[in-house]
């Protein structure tokens, strides 16, 4: 394991335990350092050149191993908001980036990896093409010829809320498969 004065921020034993976490998820040691680093802070606005400064990395090894991190629910990430002053800054910051965190920060082990969980699952709901494939039925007119009532859709155009329920999940899966296989006959 990394030694505490490798870490970029304030919080080693954060940075250690996400460390040895990306590790076991299987990131490279070096984009496992990446996620270090962030979890050294709370929560970090550092550019990705300056975390690959950081690493002695490329901005774009950066970007991967926030991907993959992401993928596997290890770190969150958001756009800054216009005029927000970020952790740590001073004023706001006018040309961009992004707040980092890891998952699971400051819990006991088991709480990080159900927090890692969850935020897995979220990342593959909102990737996946299951969603598109959820819809409520378009209402019924009331004679047949005559056109569908105000605020209906289009037949054939799913409907989605933002929401999907297990049994919507299960029945968009038995459909699509994610893995690529026919479901079982």
């Amino acid at each position: 394991m990394l030694g505490t004065q490798t870490w970029r921020g304030p919080f080693a034993a954060e940075a250690a335990a996400a460390y040895q976490r990306s590790r076991v998820a299987g990131l490279s040691e070096l984009r496992a350092r990446i996620v270090g680093h962030i979890a050294s802070y709370r929560e970090t606005w550092a550019f990705a050149a300056s975390i690959a400064g950081w690493v002695h990395g490329s901005r774009r090894t950066v970007f991967r191993a926030l991907a993959q991190a992401k993928e596997l629910g290890l770190v969150g990430s958001r756009p800054i908001k216009e005029g927000e002053i970020p952790p740590g800054a001073e004023k706001p910051i006018t040309c961009g980036g992004s707040i980092r965190w890891t998952m699971g920060w400051g819990k006991a082990a088991e709480e990080a990896k159900a927090a890692i969980a969850q935020a897995r699952m979220r990342w593959l709901i909102r990737t996946s093409n299951v969603a598109k494939h959820v819809s409520k039925p378009t209402p019924k007119s009331t004679a047949p010829g005559s056109p569908a009532p105000s605020g209906a859709r289009a037949p054939g155009r799913p409907e989605y809320s933002g929401r999907m329920t297990a049994e919507d999940l299960d029945r968009a899966l038995a459909r699509e498969p994610l893995g690529g296989e026919p479901p079982p006959e």
